[in-house]
């Protein structure tokens, strides 16, 4: 039991440390990579009028960081970015057929 306990121990603790260093063996092409699936989803989104300003200021972020060599920051920002034009979609799809309140149809 304590070997099981201290294996376990020492498994989260390796998860912990090596955790940042994982995130920072990002590569340029993995920047890229995640930069050009981000641009794939907001272009998505764009197609049914749901793209969300915030994803194109996460996407401008991305490249940036990708400009100045920091592909771990451009590989999260543009995994943000992915991410809210994914939702921005599936929002704009939700309410396509929403409508107006009858108050402004007056």
């Amino acid at each position: 039991m304590a070997k099981k306990t201290l294996l376990s121990a020492l498994l989260a603790a390796g998860l912990v440390v090596g955790g940042p260093a994982l995130a920072a063996a990002s590569s340029m092409q993995d920047a890229q990579a995640a930069i050009a699936a981000a641009k794939a989803a907001n272009k998505q989104a764009a197609s049914v009028d749901g793209e969300w300003t915030t994803t194109d200021i996460l996407l401008k972020g991305a490249a940036k960081a990708e400009s100045e060599k920091d592909y771990a920051k451009a590989v999260k920002l543009a995994k943000e970015a992915e991410r809210d034009a994914k939702i921005s979609y599936t929002q704009a799809m939700s309410q396509k057929h929403a409508g107006n309140p009858s108050y402004l149809t007056k």
